[in-house]
């Protein structure tokens, strides 16, 4: 298989946190990037998995891929994180727009608060960002050059309406609120009409519910 898949330029997901969970086997990563097949990383869906944390998936690959391997060297850090970025770009023929730092590319950046990590030496970073709970120490995010995420605080989250999509969910920020989070949540049926989705209104009545914080709630369909 591993011979067929280099033939014909396979790209290989992970998913390691869904197959533990599912008890559904274990991908042998290390064989497959030896075999200079391109691997990189996903959470599949939240139903088989419970979070889509890519962090989480970042640090769990590599783990397991040194336990199936046997070999504490297997997926070091440096090849995990180009299994997070420039691989998972490669997967979808996107790594001439995402992926890697790189003049004419999308800039997605993540930054990284070292404060509690100044005591390692900067070779040690790679294994810090994957081995350590890396997630609670990222300041700011950029998406394409804008500022999503400033000392952690959320400016906004886009969110584009894919057509084939029956819900989409957008929070926005209102700068009058404190930092709170305003929430719309938009419902439209495939074939265009407008459409009452018991869905969204259960999902609006259990944010409401759970009094989360969230300064104000709208529903619209479309």
């Amino acid at each position: 298989d591993i011979d067929l898949m280099l033939e014909k330029q396979v790209s290989v997901i992970t998913c390691p946190e869904s197959n533990l969970k599912l008890a559904s086997g274990f991908c042998p990563v290390h064989r497959l990037l030896d075999a200079g097949i391109n691997v990189a990383i996903g959470t599949d869906g939240a139903a088989s998995n419970n979070d889509l944390d890519m962090l989480g998936e970042l640090r769990t690959t590599a783990l397991l891929a040194k336990g199936v391997a046997n070999d504490p060297t297997a997926v070091d850090a440096y090849t995990a994180l180009r299994m997070a970025t420039i691989n998972g770009a490669r997967t979808f023929g996107w790594e001439s727009q995402i992926g890697s730092l790189e003049q004419g590319k999308d800039a997605d950046i993540i930054a990284i608060n070292l404060d509690q990590m100044l005591r390692f030496s900067l070779d040690q970073l790679p294994e810090r960002i994957i081995f350590s709970e890396i997630e609670k120490k990222i300041s700011h995010s950029w998406s394409k050059g804008e500022n999503l995420m400033r000392d952690q605080s959320v400016n906004k989250i886009r969110a584009e309406v894919d057509p084939e999509a029956e819900l989409i969910f957008g929070a926005i920020k209102d700068e009058n609120m404190t930092g709170k989070i305003r929430v719309s949540i938009v419902a439209t049926a495939l074939d265009g009409h407008k459409t009452e989705n018991k869905t969204v209104l259960n999902m609006v009545s259990r944010i409401q519910n759970r009094n989360s914080g969230y300064s104000e709630l709208s529903l619209i369909h479309i």
